[in-house]
């Protein structure tokens, strides 16, 4: 007996869209296209491509449906390092990269960004991805899409959600112009610097040198004694800084010093921005105007070099901190400008957060401390100055950030966190954070490693 005769569709293999195919279908889905347009463009029948969208739709189970716009107004967005990327000069304005399916418009004081992916879901992926400088460019408006695509995967339907994200752009002409004269001035300073004189040092036979580390001044914190028992203005932490130098170099003055480090930065303001806020957006206590803080603090950095220059070369790292990451900056370049014509001081202001030294067979690494954990240093260190690494026998990390005294050995580095000059503030005293304050010295000999450390502990102002 004869069986009941097989379906036909069963007989007939079910066709698998290509990856042109399914972006066509996803087009279409969203209403940028239709069928009629892109069967000429793909070569394949009308009534064919028509069949074969309808066949994929019924097993991904999908429906055509317009995305669900979430427009939302711009937020404050922190800023990436890098400006907007323009269209290659021999592309079209409107040009597509396949892939994320980026598109990148600059129209001069405008510019759009629009982004289809599996993976950019949010304006910060988004800007990101674009590397938009937001300290030139400044989001208008955004618009966030999602909706469900079918995606071939080893033959298999599976569903994505796929997304959309659009950024309407303008430029900040302010901070432009503001750009624009911090340049200017900075160049008449370096064609106006100071032509200091060439000092000629006493020959060194035991070359030493002098590494004098100051974090976390707080430069502009406010403290009243009545409230945490210690009174902090600008004039103290001025007063303080210059001490701690001239103790320091006191001390060391029986060593042959050579050559003199003197790292900078880490958080030596306490407000980076005139809100009174740091680089985060924490609000501070301060005492003075964000414009005369900064000026009083360049001019205090400069008498410190001046002060150390009379003893030997001095070499300036700047190291940004979590307070004051880009006023460091800032003030890096007025020295630059400032000791462009000088030969007895070399100032690093390079962006990095993490810098190494070497002087001999030591090498030192310096960063803040804010945002690497403290096991990841020693390897940083060997990766970062894997040549320097080869090379020393003393390496150690430098840090500040915690306020207070810490050493831990690792095999082949010592992590050592340092004292601040600055007393705690009334969050920090409510809280019950408080240590001893002080700054500090150490002397490198060029084959021995560090062979004597200096401390200077300021007195309590009240």
């Amino acid at each position: 007996m004869l069986g009941s005769a097989p379906c036909i569709s069963m007989l007939i293999p079910q066709h698998v869209p290509t990856p042109e195919e399914l972006l066509v279908f996803d087009r279409v889905l969203r209403g940028e296209t239709k069928l009629t347009q892109e069967a000429r463009t793909l070569g394949i029948n009308y009534e064919t491509l028509k069949t074969r969208f309808r066949a994929w739709r019924k097993r991904s189970g999908l429906e055509t449906r317009r995305p669900v716009n979430n427009s939302k107004p711009a937020p404050n967005i922190p800023k990436p390092a890098a400006n907007i990327r323009k269209p290659a000069p021999n592309i079209a304005p409107e040009t597509t990269r396949t892939g994320e399916e980026i598109t990148i418009t600059d129209k001069g004081d405008t510019g759009d960004l629009v982004c289809r992916s599996f993976e950019i879901k949010t304006l910060d992926d988004l800007l990101n991805s674009g590397k938009v400088d937001l300290s030139m460019w400044e989001v208008d408006r955004y618009v966030l899409n999602s909706w469900e695509v079918g995606v071939n995967n080893d033959g298999q339907i599976v569903k994505r959600t796929l997304y959309q994200v659009k950024a309407w752009l303008k430029r900040n002409r302010s901070a432009q112009a503001a750009r624009a004269v911090i340049e200017s001035l900075l160049e008449d300073l370096r064609t106006s610097a100071p032509l200091y004189p060439r000092i000629v040092y006493p020959a060194v036979i035991d070359p030493h040198m002098l590494e004098i580390f100051i974090p976390d001044l707080h430069l502009g914190k406010f403290c009243w004694w009545m409230e945490t028992g210690n009174d902090y203005d600008i004039g103290i932490a001025k007063e303080r800084f210059m001490e701690s130098v001239k103790r320091l170099l006191t001390y060391s003055a029986s060593f042959p010093i050579e050559k003199i480090l003197l790292p900078l930065g880490n958080d030596f303001f306490n407000v980076d921005n005139g809100r009174n806020e740091t680089t985060a957006g924490t609000r501070q206590d301060v005492d003075s105007r964000w414009q005369k803080s900064f000026i009083e603090g360049t001019r205090l950095l400069r008498d410190a070099i001046d002060l150390c220059c009379a003893t030997a070369p001095v070499d300036v790292v700047m190291i940004p901190g979590n307070h004051d990451r880009e006023r460091v900056f800032y003030a890096g370049e007025v020295l630059s400008a400032f000791y462009s014509r000088c030969t007895n001081v070399s100032i690093d202001n390079r962006p990095p957060t993490r810098k190494y030294v070497r002087y001999g067979a030591n090498l030192i690494g310096f960063t803040h401390g804010d945002k690497e954990k403290t096991q990841m240093l020693p390897m940083l260190m060997a990766q970062e100055a894997a040549q320097d690494w080869a090379q020393t026998r003393f390496r150690e990390w430098h840090r500040g950030h915690l306020h207070h005294e810490k050493a831990q050995e690792f095999t082949g580095v010592t992590v050592h966190t340092f004292r601040s000059l600055s007393p705690s503030d009334a969050w920090h005293f409510e809280s019950g954070y408080d240590a001893l304050r002080s700054a500090e010295g150490i002397v490198w000999h060029c084959q021995n490693g560090p062979v004597a450390r200096f401390k200077h502990t300021p007195e309590v102002v009240r």
